[in-house]
């Protein structure tokens, strides 16, 4: 489907640069004049040397015929520039009429696919034995959610938290025990995970032990030494921890992405995956989400303000069905009594079919009743900033770690939020499977009817950006 005329810019600027020299030319200049304010003196026109002439040199007088040449080219050349003008503005128009048609499909579809999954029951499972779960990172975008929807159920929670928590790290321990004492069923116990004796000290000081652990950290950046210090070094600190525990079951939140690991934070995953797999005295569930539906925050707030909806490339090479927040919570929670989850990778996206990143940014305008506005970055520019950024880290070591960051978003500029099809080597949508209540229609139709923002601002990640839970 075809969004934009790609050269109508560099067609424009050619046209007005035409026009300059045209209008600006020592040969059409002196020939307009001559028709215009002279019209009875159509022979021989002496011309005044111009400034590329050197002194003694003179230039070609004009006969009426080369004078009435040059108008009708200059007339001409001005018809054909109007009416490639005229011509590009259609096309846009058009294009504008298809890219609305095309958001109001989206919406369509998505409004079908959620009465499909009403209709189907498949509802997240509210029943199942009374646990003592320990939870791991649970100040987190996710385990703040895991936290909640497990003592919704029922749980006693022993939630972990560090001196300074939350998702960058600016809430002190105290703030933590209030966020949870709604509830009534969750304790906080401070420890820092990324201290394996101290972390497994102050597990073992527990006087009810957890049966279960489900663990939702994540790095908050990306970078490789974040993403080993906390995607690897920390979480094999908290399997540690649970096998001393004798925890009998755990729940690991990866992500969907490490089927093809090029990024540091996803082989931190992996190889935190392995060493979960080797533990033969605990069982386990690794759950791999696709994209979270915060990772449209952002672009939602530039195109509320009026700003274009960022897109790379066409738009159209990757999909997903985001998985909002408590779903994913949901999720994670009904691990702990499905037998099917046991000893198993389980890939999850959210309800709804899978949409490339133009839809999503067509379903937006829709929604907020605005012509689309969109801003095609080229993959290639990507490309050119990586090349850029390691060139910089070379120099500047504070840019060691721009380069991954730039690779990160390119990442998820090119491969889409699905399973990947090892046959085929391609990414399915029918081979993923959806779960929840949540579409992106439903969240993004409740979030802008919000006047106060509440619903964007929660799901926003502040200074961790999009790669931190």
């Amino acid at each position: 489907m075809s969004t934009e005329v790609p050269w109508t810019s560099v067609l424009r600027s050619a046209v007005l640069w035409v026009l300059l020299a045209v209008v600006s030319s020592e040969v059409t200049a002196p020939a307009l004049q001559a028709i215009v304010l002279q019209p009875g003196r159509m022979t021989a026109l002496s011309l005044k040397p111009g400034p590329h002439l050197q002194s003694g040199q003179v230039p070609c007088p004009y006969s009426r015929g080369s004078s009435l040449v040059s108008f009708v080219s200059a007339v001409a050349l001005v018809l054909v520039c109007v009416g490639c003008w005229r011509w590009l503005a259609l096309r846009r128009r058009r294009s504008q009429r298809v890219l609305r048609s095309v958001g109001a499909s989206v919406a369509a579809k998505l409004e079908a696919a959620a009465a499909r999954a009403a209709s189907s029951g498949s509802e997240p499972q509210l029943a199942g034995p009374k646990l003592r779960v320990l939870v791991f990172g649970s100040t987190g975008y996710i385990g703040q959610a895991v936290v909640h929807e497990l003592a919704a159920r029922g749980h006693q929670v022993t939630a972990i938290a560090r001196a300074h928590s939350g998702i960058v790290g600016g809430h002190s321990l105290a703030d933590v025990e209030q966020y949870f004492s709604g509830t009534g069923r969750v304790r906080v116990v401070e420890a820092d995970v990324t201290d394996e004796a101290s972390l497994t000290s102050a597990l073992l000081a527990l006087d009810a032990r957890p049966e279960v652990a489900i663990c939702c950290l994540a790095s908050r950046f990306g970078g490789r030494a974040d993403a080993f210090k906390v995607d690897f070094r920390a979480t094999v600190n908290c399997i540690h921890g649970s096998r001393a525990l004798k925890v009998s079951h755990f729940v690991l939140l990866s992500a969907i992405c490490v089927q093809r690991p090029l990024l540091a934070f996803q082989q931190a995953k992996l190889l935190a995956e392995a060493e979960l797999k080797d533990s033969s005295s605990m069982r386990y569930s690794i759950v791999r989400p696709t994209a979270f539906i915060k990772s449209l925050v952002s672009q939602v707030g530039r195109v509320r303000s009026g700003y274009s909806f960022v897109v790379f490339g066409s738009g159209e090479q990757v999909r997903c069905a985001p998985l909002s927040q408590q779903d994913l919570a949901s999720f994670l929670a009904d691990c702990l009594w499905r037998s099917k989850a046991l000893n198993a990778t389980l890939p999850i996206a959210g309800p709804g079919p899978a949409l490339s990143k133009l839809e999503q940014a067509l379903l937006i305008f829709h929604l907020l009743g605005k012509e689309p506005k969109l801003l095609h970055v080229p993959i290639g520019a990507l490309d050119f900033v990586a090349s850029v950024l390691r060139a910089l880290a070379f120099i500047l070591p504070r840019f060691a770690e721009a380069p991954e960051y730039c690779r990160i978003i390119r990442y998820y500029a090119t491969e889409s939020m699905l399973l990947l099809d090892q046959e085929t080597g391609c990414y399915s949508e029918l081979l993923t499977p959806g779960y929840g209540r949540t579409t992106l229609l439903h969240f993004l139709s409740k979030a802008l009817r919000d006047e106060h923002r509440t619903l964007l601002e929660a799901q926003s990640m502040g200074d961790a950006g999009l790669w931190s839970e």
